[in-house]
């Protein structure tokens, strides 16, 4: 195989480490805020785990909900700076 051939990255079917991430994610973002671990970081590992993974519909709703929590703590903080 030409390893030099670019194409679409493959999206992994994994569904117990969907799940596993998931889980994780749902629970770190209920956390308080954490300067090390901050929102932006977890929007990352988010959407890493959206396109990284096949997802199921059930999985990608999660997913939604998940960034619209970390939204939502991005804008409650924005006006507490602002």
């Amino acid at each position: 195989m030409d390893m030099k051939t670019k194409g679409p990255a493959q999206r992994v079917h994994a569904s117990h480490v969907v799940e596993a991430e998931l889980a994780h994610l749902e629970w770190a973002t209920r956390q308080p805020v954490d300067r090390t671990l901050s929102p932006d970081y977890w929007q990352r590992r988010v959407l890493a785990v959206r396109c990284r993974f096949e997802l199921t519909p059930q999985q990608g709703q999660r997913v939604e909900v998940i960034l619209k929590r970390i939204e939502a703590i991005l804008h409650r903080l924005d006006n507490r700076v602002g």
